[in-house]
């Protein structure tokens, strides 16, 4: 029969199992209904396991309540350090393109130039 810590553990590995999962869709990190759940999860994880821990982990094993929360800090800035990289790639790519529009534009005004007016 399973208790409450034996299923308490097992979603806090199945958090950290689906944690690895979501991070290997393409662009994740571009996706924010996907990223800021999973970084809501994680937070409520690293709260749930500083604060109360998991039932059954008590006395000289209760250290292991930090592990987990340290596992899913972990997760979290390696999320962040992603969605900030994913963010950054966007920016450039999109300031390439208007880059390129701007000089498409100007490309297009200089031939008009030599053109008399009709």
């Amino acid at each position: 029969m399973l208790t409450l810590g034996d299923v308490m553990l097992f979603v806090v590995v199945a958090s950290l199992a689906s944690n690895h999962v979501v991070v290997r869709i393409t662009d994740w990190a571009l996706r924010p209904y996907i990223f800021w759940p999973l970084q809501l999860a994680n937070l409520s994880a690293i709260v749930f396991l500083v604060g109360w821990g998991v039932p059954g982990l008590d006395g000289t094993i209760a250290v292991f309540n930090y592990v987990l929360a340290l596992l899913f800090v972990m997760r979290s800035v390696q999320n962040n350090r992603q969605w900030g990289e994913a963010r950054r790639q966007q920016r450039k790519a999109s300031a390439q393109q208007s880059d390129e529009e701007r000089a498409r534009v100007l490309q297009a005004l200089r031939s008009g130039e030599d053109k008399p007016p009709q």
